[in-house]
């Protein structure tokens, strides 16, 4: 909290996101300093959650083992509220592969057990459909529909209709591809 006016005689410093072989160097001295036990699978969630940001990895590992004896991806990923991608990767395969009514009970039940937004489902299910091989009409059709619900979600409407929206999104896109 830097008054305005000394504030406007100061020159900011903006620094790009660090690559993650720069950070994981200097984390795996830190774990061996800190003796945290680290899985390998938790480093590299460490390092994807981090975005480059070399104080959340820190902020991510100190507070995941605190929290758990051993820091894999998964501690990982629930110490920062994020979706496990297991559990994602479930959500999208269910997506892809059952009836509507099956991958609607599907999703809803895990997001009641995990506790996750549709919000960030919709965006991960978002990451995960744009790096898949899918005929482009499909592609555009579900990413079409992906960002319309992701909109629909920043403006207060029922995640119950949207996740239905979710669902109904991919039962068209897989009768595109059946074509």
């Amino acid at each position: 909290k830097i008054m305005p006016a000394l504030q406007s005689r100061c020159t900011r410093f903006r620094f790009a996101p660090l690559h993650s072989d720069q950070i994981a160097g200097r984390l795996n001295d830190i774990i061996r300093a800190e003796n945290v036990n680290v899985t390998e699978s938790g480093k590299n969630a460490l390092l994807q959650l981090a975005g480059g940001d070399f104080r959340r990895v820190l902020n991510l590992l100190q507070s995941a083992d605190m929290a758990y004896d051993v820091v894999d991806e998964e501690s990982v990923y629930l110490t920062a509220g994020a979706a496990v991608p297991a559990v994602i990767d479930k959500m999208f395969h269910s997506l892809m592969n059952d009836g509507f009514e099956d991958a609607y009970r599907s999703i809803l039940e895990s997001n009641k057990n995990f506790g996750y937004a549709l919000s960030d489902i919709v965006t991960c299910i978002s990451t995960i459909v744009a790096s898949t091989e899918l005929p482009d009409e499909a592609l555009g059709y579900l990413l079409d529909k992906l960002s319309s619900i992701e909109y629909r979600l920043s403006h207060g409407t029922s995640d119950k209709i949207q996740l239905g929206a979710l669902v109904s999104a991919f039962t068209v896109a897989r009768s595109m591809m059946s074509k």
